[in-house]
């Protein structure tokens, strides 16, 4: 009888939208929808109170939830904050030369990385392509020692090198980040 009734009321439940939007346009002549669904709203409630239903489910419960130890990670509030702390900073007071924003991904490739503050900086062609890691090393530090840049470093998995893709030590005098 159950299953019978959750049939009835699925097709009920289908027609529902279309017969609402006929009563919502102030047709009233599909009066016997609602009829029919009072109706069945009735009959469940009639089946529910002549169930037992005291072994619905068999089975065993599954098991309890075990509340394991962890180690928190070290020093990311503070670095979150320092970060944030930056970007306010730099958001009140746009006082850089030029702002970087590399994307490093999980497989760390130092060249794309590379390429991608070339592209910023203004310089990327075909004699940058040729140049080996070591001469786009020199040439991104040479520029960005003259210049007071932000550089923000995207999607990072691992410990980036700096110093491997050209990117200068920054101090409190060049005032970069």
């Amino acid at each position: 009888m159950a299953e019978k009734m959750t049939t009835e009321a699925e097709e009920l439940e289908k027609d529902g939208p279309q017969q609402i939007q006929i009563l919502r346009g102030g047709d009233n002549s599909n009066y016997m929808f609602v009829g029919r669904v009072a109706k069945k709203s009735e009959d469940v409630i009639a089946l529910k109170g002549k169930g037992d239903f005291k072994d619905v489910v068999e089975g065993t419960l599954p098991e309890q939830v075990v509340a394991r130890n962890y180690t928190p990670t070290v020093g990311t509030a503070t670095t979150l904050d320092e970060v944030w702390s930056c970007l306010r900073g730099f958001a009140a007071s746009p006082n850089f030369d030029i702002v970087i924003w590399a994307v490093v991904s999980k497989d760390v490739k130092l060249e794309k990385v590379q390429e991608q503050i070339w592209k910023t900086i203004g310089f990327f062609g075909k004699k940058w392509e040729r140049k080996s890691l070591c001469e786009k090393v020199d040439d991104i530090l040479r520029i960005l020692s003259t210049k007071k840049f932000l550089l923000l470093l995207d999607d990072i998995w691992q410990r980036v090198n700096l110093e491997k893709i050209g990117v200068p030590l920054t101090t409190r005098q060049n005032g970069s980040r």
